[in-house]
């Protein structure tokens, strides 16, 4: 009998459990959109590029991304 007194207050506490987790209200994250966009490379004319990164294509195309490549340079985007 001590067997199945056991039984039934572990059934009541698996009980008192799932309604708590049925209670508990969850925070959800908002919804990330990804977006197609063109590249800056493509998009922006010579000038309009250096007035927005303040560098040239070049610049960036020849020395920037290769450090980057290369672990040089780490890159933090903040969404």
């Amino acid at each position: 009998m001590d067997i199945f007194i056991e039984f039934d207050d572990f059934f009541d506490f698996l009980n008192v459990v799932d309604e708590q987790l049925e209670n508990e209200q969850v925070d959800r994250l908002p919804k990330r959109y990804l977006l197609d966009l063109p590249s800056p490379f493509e998009f922006y004319s010579d000038t309009e590029f250096k007035l927005r990164y303040r560098f040239s294509k070049n610049t960036v195309r020849d020395i920037l991304l290769p450090l980057v490549a290369e672990g040089y340079i780490t890159i933090e985007v903040y969404l």
